[in-house]
């Protein structure tokens, strides 16, 4: 199994170096586990990343996503990915993530509200619902230090988007 970490590579340096702070730590705590980070700027570089790390080590079990966020969106710089757009990743999910898997979205506010609690389903459906998983994001803002990591503050909720190897999503 693999863990891939995905960020927007056009992010200023200082949260680029809290980003890999956090999967340099995952690496040393993580043992018999693949980890691999790269940036992407579109959907489809996220799809593409997919399939390359695939190739190189079989089903990506985690997916982490080191990047901007608010309501029910993940920023990169070419387009967001939102409730409209995020069914085109269902295939390349399908093919190259394991059966089950996780996926984290890092991004400040994606599952806040309405539009995010729609977002957490419309995604959990199209990435999970080949196999399974679990699926997080936060209701609030997110914070990445350098040389210290990615820092979820206390005061946020977690959003949990439970599939079951059927499909059916619950949110939590």
């Amino acid at each position: 199994m693999s863990e891939l970490h995905l960020y927007d590579y056009t992010d200023n340096a200082l949260r680029r170096k809290g980003y890999k702070k956090h999967y340099e730590d995952e690496h040393y705590l993580v043992k018999d586990k693949r980890i691999y980070h790269g940036g992407v700027d579109s959907i489809w570089g996220v799809r593409n990343f997919f399939k390359l790390f695939y190739l190189r080590s079989g089903p990506i079990s985690d997916v982490i996503f080191h990047t901007h966020g608010s309501r029910g969106y993940i920023h990169l710089p070419k387009g967001p990915i939102r409730s409209s757009n995020v069914g085109l990743l269902k295939n390349a999910c399908s093919q190259y993530l394991a059966k089950p898997a996780t996926v984290l979205f890092l991004g400040c506010n994606v599952a806040e509200g309405d539009k995010g609690k729609e977002f957490m389903r419309k995604a959990a459906t199209a990435m999970l619902g080949h196999g399974g998983g679990v699926m997080a994001a936060y209701t609030s803002k997110t914070m990445s230090i350098p040389w210290l990591g990615q820092r979820i503050p206390k005061w946020g909720d977690r959003v949990l988007a439970v599939v079951d190897k059927s499909g059916n999503v619950t949110i939590k």
